[in-house]
């Protein structure tokens, strides 16, 4: 009785080369899967970080217009690195500095990278530890504002600002090596009775309608 040959089966399997290309093309098409979802995973960030700058300068603007815009008293201390905006009536010392019933008692101020803005301008809240003040911005690199050269005249030997008062605001937030900025000019609504800008004194002239520069 003669056996049946079994089939003869391939088992030869993969080479050392074979192999080799084949986990060289996996490491290819895995840099460039990692690459590439490593860029969108930035580019998402960067756009995320853009969004939210661009939404924080807004708001903080928005909010800053408002303040200014109601004011009828102005002090304004403003450089590169410090901002202090007074809109109203308001104490110091006891002494109370003016009072008017249009506009809003209000009070800006810059603290850090951070703008604070508090609906009542009394200096015995300002000065506590806990403000009540809102704080509108963690991303300020500089704000300033500054009387614009819109509303300024020479009259004689004196400078005069002619109402309305303009107001020239610069906004810049910065976060991760991303930034916003705005720069715009604001006009106020309310006739302002007494500015003082950088301990620069201005009182309302006699015609009622311009702001001329006192002496100290």
């Amino acid at each position: 009785m003669k056996l049946k040959k079994g089939k003869k089966h391939n088992n030869k399997g993969f080479t050392l080369t074979e192999v080799l290309v084949a986990l060289a093309v996996s490491s290819v098409v895995i840099t460039i899967v990692i690459a590439f979802i490593s860029q969108g995973s930035r580019f998402y960030k960067t756009q995320s970080n853009t969004i939210n700058l661009q939404n924080e300068l807004q708001e903080t603007s928005n909010v800053i217009t408002d303040t200014l815009q109601e004011a009828t008293y102005l002090s304004i201390t403003s450089n590169s690195k410090n901002l202090e905006v007074y809109t109203g009536s308001y104490e110091i010392e006891g002494k109370k500095l003016f009072t008017s019933v249009k506009g809003s008692s209000r009070y800006i101020l810059r603290d850090g990278t951070g703008i604070y803005v508090f609906d009542k301008a009394d200096t015995d809240y300002i000065n506590k530890k806990d403000k009540p003040g809102y704080r509108y911005s963690n991303n300020i690199e500089e704000i300033t504002v500054n009387i614009s050269d819109k509303c300024k005249t020479k009259v004689a030997d004196s400078e005069v600002i002619t109402q309305p008062v303009m107001l020239d605001v610069y906004i810049k937030v910065t976060h991760n090596d991303t930034s916003r900025f705005e720069n715009k000019t604001i006009t106020l609504r309310n006739k302002i009775q007494s500015l003082e800008v950088n301990g620069e004194l201005y009182q309302i002239g006699s015609n009622g309608s311009q702001l001329v520069h006192v002496e100290k």
